[in-house]
Parts: structure tokens; C-alpha cells; sequence
């Protein structure tokens, strides 16, 4: 069984690889049916709750979290609400410096936290077709 840390880091880890990508790589990587930036961002969200325990457990240093995690989360959290709807489609990851941005931040924290920049595994994600054009 795996342990809930355990499953965390990896997630945290993947995640992160997942972010770092280039464009292509990252459309690549989700299946067609999603929205791509809208599950970039879900993802994320989904692993930035974890932060506190990884933290509290040891398996991710308090620097590292306010020096490039956070900053991510605080990225996608600027980036909410109508007035930025633009920000959220696949034109915009593939062509919008702000995705840039995210992409540099997530390679930053693969470096600082000492994780190898490469495809990510997502087999722990399940995907679910959405019900409207993006």
C-alpha cells in the first residue's frame, strides 16, 4: 500500500514535470477530450493542497515552498476570474508569455528540489471528458 506522503511527493513531483514541459509537450501529455490549460491548472491545485504535509512530513524543505512553489500556486491564483479568461485556453499555453512563466517556475522548483526534468507519468490522474467547446 502506498503511503500518503508517499503519494504526494509523486504527485508533487509529476505535477511538476507536467508544468515544465514546453507547449507540445504538454498538450501531449493530456488527452484530447480535456481542456488542456484548465487541467494544468487543476492538477496543480490538486498537488499545491498537499504542500503543508510534505512540509510537516520532511519530504519537502519550508525554503523550497516559499521560494518556487508557492509562486506557482499565487501565478494560477492572479490568473482566475472572468477578466482572464483568454489566459485560460490552449492558445494561450502554447503562445502566452504568462505560460512561459509557469513553465520557468516549475523548472525552477524541479531544480531545487533536486528532480530530474523529464515526461511525466500521470497514471494517477483520471480524466473525464468535459461537456463544452473551451
Amino acid at each position: 500500500m502506498v503511503d500518503e506522503l508517499d503519494f504526494a511527493e509523486h504527485a508533487l513531483a509529476e505535477t511538476l514535470r507536467l508544468l515544465a514541459l514546453d507547449p507540445d509537450g504538454q498538450v501531449a501529455a493530456l488527452p484530447d477530450y480535456v481542456a488542456v490549460a484548465d487541467e494544468l491548472a487543476l492538477t496543480w491545485s490538486d498537488v499545491q493542497i498537499t504542500l503543508d504535509r510534505l512540509v510537516a512530513g520532511h519530504r519537502v524543505e519550508e525554503a523550497a515552498r516559499c521560494e518556487v512553489l508557492d509562486a506557482i500556486s499565487v501565478f494560477f491564483e492572479e490568473r482566475s476570474g472572468e477578466e482572464h479568461a483568454a489566459w485560460w485556453t490552449t492558445e494561450a499555453v502554447e503562445h502566452d508569455e504568462g505560460w512561459e512563466t509557469v513553465r520557468l517556475l516549475a523548472r525552477a522548483a524541479l531544480s531545487r528540489l533536486d528532480l530530474e526534468q523529464r515526461a511525466p507519468l500521470l497514471d494517477w490522474i483520471s480524466y473525464v471528458p468535459g461537456s463544452g467547446p473551451e
